[in-house]
């Protein structure tokens, strides 16, 4: 009789070339995500980076000590599924970096999905990447007030802090 660990009941050997990304940064909101990719291991088997300016250890709004497997330098876009940037108060206090910026701006050219959560919101907006486009958001007034978009589209749906940006053109 083989035995198998419970980890490889869940995650079977067949997996995605691809993986997901999660940005992480201190104070990041980590309920938010967490479903997603819960989802996207267990029905995608897609295997989870996780993604921070630097390697050092970043500690979650929730308090979760996570090690980022890779920084936003070292993101390799071919590998990239979708790339998840979850809400946290760090959207509206900091300016975003420079690096993050181009990283989005690449993938958006290359049509590979962002998801962006809650506030994280505020961040593809700033990168451009709402304008002319329908979304989902907080809402129309908390994006303007975060940062102005004269031809950023009203949400698709009803606005409400969970709700996670999803962008066509």
């Amino acid at each position: 009789m083989t035995r198998t660990s419970r980890a490889d009941s869940i995650l079977p050997c067949t997996m995605p070339a691809k993986a997901v990304h999660i940005l992480v940064f201190p104070g990041f909101a980590d309920w938010e995500p967490s479903h997603a990719l819960a989802e996207l291991r267990r029905h995608g088997n897609y295997r989870v980076e996780t993604v921070a300016l630097t390697l050092d250890p970043v500690v979650s709004m929730g308090g979760l000590s996570i090690l980022p497997s890779r920084t936003l330098a070292d993101v390799d876009i071919d590998d990239v599924a979708v790339f998840i940037l979850p809400g946290g108060d760090a959207w509206e206090q900091k300016p975003l970096d420079d690096g993050l910026v181009e990283l989005l701006r690449d993938l958006e050219r290359r049509a590979i999905p962002i998801a962006a959560i809650c506030a994280a919101t505020t961040a593809i907006a700033k990168a451009g990447l709402l304008r002319g486009r329908q979304h989902t958001s907080n809402g129309l007034a908390y994006l303007r007030a975060r940062r102005p978009l004269a031809r950023t589209r009203a949400p698709t749906a009803p606005g409400h802090a969970s709700h996670v940006a999803a962008m066509r053109r």
